[in-house]
């Protein structure tokens, strides 16, 4: 008899861990998007929106986890724009931001897009980790000669060196610069139409070119 008993109290256990976990994992992990998640763009980190509410609240930081932003992209997003003369893949996960929360895979501006996993910094802000910017075309040597004429009418950054490096990428001509105390710079893709300069606005630093380069890779021109 008390072999038995043990074996309904463990069985008991069983189950009402097993229940835990299913709660835990229906409430963190869902298994596919639910239109009840708001759709947060970053019109809600200016307004200070409900996101931003609860993300820029201790334990601020923790919420990368509890939302899935350390998470990696699974997919790719076309984004195409031909008035921009550009389209390109955007990496993207549906879960980010889950279970409460939902992300488009890019928000439009006017000059520039941003897209990628949300960056929280700290308590004082969030912002989505990559933004491409479009400024008007340029060749590689006009380009190059404006940066260091700009650096060198600058008092704050031409006490620093300046640092320029060309190469291609797939067939793109890439120009990387860096400037300034904290070396802060882009990636610029010399394109038709515009210019694509690159930022990772998870870093003050110049974007690696290993977190970039497939993003470069896929861009193509078009009209």
């Amino acid at each position: 008899m008390k072999k038995n008993s043990k074996v309904l109290v463990i069985s008991v256990a069983v189950i009402i861990v097993a229940i835990a976990g299913v709660i835990f994992f229906a409430k963190y992990y869902p298994t596919d998007e639910t239109p009840t998640r708001t759709l947060v763009t970053l019109d809600d980190s200016e307004n200070n929106g409900p996101f931003s509410q609860i993300a820029l609240s201790p334990p601020c930081e923790l919420y990368k986890r509890i939302f899935h932003f350390e998470e990696k992209a699974t997919g790719l997003i076309t984004y195409s724009n031909p008035e921009r003369g550009l389209a390109f893949q955007v990496p993207y996960n549906p879960r980010w931001g889950a279970p409460d929360f939902r992300f488009n895979p890019y928000d439009q501006f006017e000059n520039d897009i941003q897209f990628g996993t949300v960056i929280i910094f700290g308590c004082d802000g969030w912002n989505r980790e990559f933004a491409l910017s479009f400024t008007p075309a340029e060749t590689k040597e006009e380009l190059i000669a404006r940066i260091e004429k700009n650096n060198s009418e600058s008092a704050d950054l031409k006490e620093y060196p300046l640092k320029i490096n060309s190469f291609d990428v797939d067939g793109k001509t890439i120009v990387q610069y860096t400037e300034g105390l904290y070396e802060s710079g882009a990636t610029i893709v010399i394109g038709k139409k515009h210019n694509y300069v690159l930022y990772d606005n998870s870093s003050l630093h110049l974007p690696k070119l290993s977190k970039v380069e497939d993003i470069i890779k896929s861009m193509q021109f078009i009209d």
